[in-house]
């Protein structure tokens, strides 16, 4: 009986650790998931703030091996670059906010000019079309929100409540871009948010 009794601790013992090491690696395991699914760049000011999040390891939009492909089918294109953008306000009466793309050289092999682009934005669900398909227009200047000259402005809003914004990036390679003389065929943005208080 003694025996039987020592036997049942032992186990109750193996099993308590077991339990305990399981949901340790349970938690490691979902804080690094979560770790590297959700960064975030943020805006604050003393009225309010702007985040931007998104769900890939930076905000570097990247393809690789490019082939021309026809408008109709790059807004279809399953490659693509989700993110949100929120606001939320102190003091602010308004929040106005511009998501732009600046071209990433250190990852591109291919002139933006052969690059369309489609931003899309969900609204009841449903991603809507906001923008293109366009070819990169390069600001000519500093904008009023402060991105610098040579970026792209893909959309400039204007916010007056607490709101969360969700974003749907594509591009592609234009069908009628000469491939013959590119060894390479890769293209790179970076998203990037500009925001102030009114």
């Amino acid at each position: 009986m003694g025996s039987d009794n020592g036997v049942s601790k032992k186990v109750i013992i193996w099993l308590v650790v077991a339990s305990v090491l399981l949901v340790l690696v349970l938690v490691a395991t979902f804080l690094l998931f979560f770790k590297k699914q959700i960064k975030s760049d943020v805006i604050e000011m003393d009225t309010g703030t702007i985040i931007m999040t998104y769900s890939d390891d930076s905000n570097v939009f990247a393809l690789k091996d490019m082939v021309p492909t026809k408008d109709t089918e790059g807004v279809k294109s399953e490659k693509y670059y989700d993110f949100a953008v929120s606001t939320t306000f102190a003091e602010a009466k308004s929040i106005d906010y511009e998501v732009v793309i600046s071209v990433d050289d250190k990852n591109s092999t291919i002139d933006e000019k052969n690059i369309h682009f489609y931003l899309e934005k969900q609204k009841s669900g449903t991603f809507i079309k906001i923008l293109g398909p366009v070819s990169y227009e390069a600001n000519k200047s500093k904008t009023e929100l402060g991105a610098g000259s040579g970026t792209m402005t893909l959309a400039k809003v204007n916010k007056e409540i607490d709101s969360v914004d969700n974003y749907r990036l594509r591009m592609w390679l234009s069908e009628d871009t000469d491939i013959s003389k590119l060894t390479t065929k890769d293209f790179a943005v970076k998203i990037e948010i500009y925001g102030k208080a009114n």
